[in-house]
């Protein structure tokens, strides 16, 4: 795992300085992305969960269609108020990563 990983939070992400060009390094910085963020999904943290999406956030749920980032929070917000113990976890061995050059 990536040394500090489970401080990894969007605003500070490494992401954000560049991507590292070592694959196994790429892979351990998408690891402990995404454990950082099922972590906070399973304390049920909305505020911080959000944080991990841009203000114009537009995803497309194939049931609900479009949803804007205040629709996202609401959905959350309601998910967690009504699944007391709804809970995230990866797979061991499923995640999967392919680089794409440049």
């Amino acid at each position: 795992m990536v040394q500090g990983a489970e401080a990894i939070a969007p605003a500070s992400s490494p992401a954000a300085q560049g991507m590292p060009t070592d694959p196994e390094r790429l892979y351990e910085l998408v690891a402990a992305l995404d454990q950082n963020m099922f972590d906070v999904y399973n304390a049920h943290d909305w505020t911080g969960l959000m944080a991990w999406f841009a203000d114009d956030l537009e995803f497309y749920h194939d049931k609900g269609g479009l949803l804007s980032h205040q629709q996202g929070t609401t959905g959350f917000t309601n998910q967690f108020a009504n699944n007391k113990d709804i809970h995230r976890d990866l797979v061991p061995g499923s995640l999967e990563l392919y680089p794409i050059s440049g």
